[in-house]
C-alpha cells in the first residue's frame, strides 16, 4: 500500500519531543491556535512528495518519497546511537563520530532545510 501521508518533518524527529502521553504541542500559524497531536498527524501534507511526471516517463511517482524515507530512516538509527552515546558519557567527553555518519546526518540537515512547501 503507497503512503499517502508524506511528512515534510520526519515522525521519527516529532516523537523525540512528545510527552508521556506519545502526543507534542503544535501552533498552527495560519489559525493562530495551539493544540496536542500526534506525531503521525502534523507536519505532514497527502500526496507531498508524488510527482505524477515520473508515471509518464516510466518511473515511480512515490521515487522521491522511498528515497526520503531511506535516509531518514538511516538517520533516525544514527541520531538514536549518538543520544545513548550522548547519555552514557562525563562531563566534557569527546565522542568520536563516524565520517560516514557525518556526512549522512549533514545531508538529512541540508534536506531538511529545503523540505517546505515554499520549495517545492
Amino acid at each position: 500500500m503507497e503512503a499517502k501521508l508524506h511528512h515534510y518533518v520526519p515522525q521519527f524527529y516529532l516523537r523525540r519531543f512528545t510527552d508521556k502521553s506519545g502526543r507534542l504541542w503544535v501552533w498552527e500559524r495560519d489559525a493562530d491556535r495551539v493544540f496536542a497531536a500526534a506525531p503521525s498527524k502534523v507536519a505532514a501534507e497527502n500526496n507531498f512528495y508524488r510527482v505524477d511526471a515520473l508515471t509518464e516517463l516510466g518511473h515511480d511517482p512515490l521515487a522521491m518519497e522511498k528515497q526520503l524515507s531511506s535516509l531518514e530512516g538511516e538517520v533516525a538509527k544514527i541520531t538514536a546511537q549518538w543520544l545513548q552515546w550522548l547519555r552514557a558519557a562525563e562531563p566534557c567527553e569527546q565522542i568520536p563520530i563516524p565520517s560516514v555518519n557525518r556526512e549522512l546526518v549533514g545531508s538529512y540537515i541540508a534536506l531538511q532545510f529545503l523540505r517546505s512547501a515554499d520549495t517545492r
